[in-house]
């Protein structure tokens, strides 16, 4: 009878360790598309800035494709202070928004 629970307890363990590394897997997927998504939106919202050169998508989807993932939405208006984009990566999607502040780019005040 010992020999039995040892059994059991040995294949819950093994059961619960499985889920657990499948738990984690997925949530280090989903932090590396969050990331690539983060990257994406802060430099499509930099290219609306006087020094970009207003190509938003281009931008975000290269640093997408950088970090793995494939852009798969942006909203992007030409010299919009705002952006939102969405990606891919194996399956995770992660959603990001990054927005501008034109007064950051003026001249210091002496």
């Amino acid at each position: 009878m010992t020999i039995l629970i040892a059994v059991l307890s040995l294949i819950v363990s093994l059961a619960v360790a499985a889920f657990s590394t499948e738990i984690a897997e997925g949530a280090a997927l989903k932090a590396r598309a969050q990331t690539a998504a983060d990257a994406a939106a802060l430099a499509a919202v930099a290219e609306s800035g006087p020094y970009g050169r207003n190509v938003q998508s281009i931008v975000a989807r290269e640093y997408a494709e950088a970090n793995g993932a494939r852009l798969v939405d942006c909203k992007c208006e030409s010299w919009a202070t705002a952006v939102q984009v969405e990606v891919e990566l194996h399956g995770a999607t992660a959603r990001a928004r990054a927005v501008i502040d034109p007064k950051a780019f003026a001249p210091a005040r002496a």
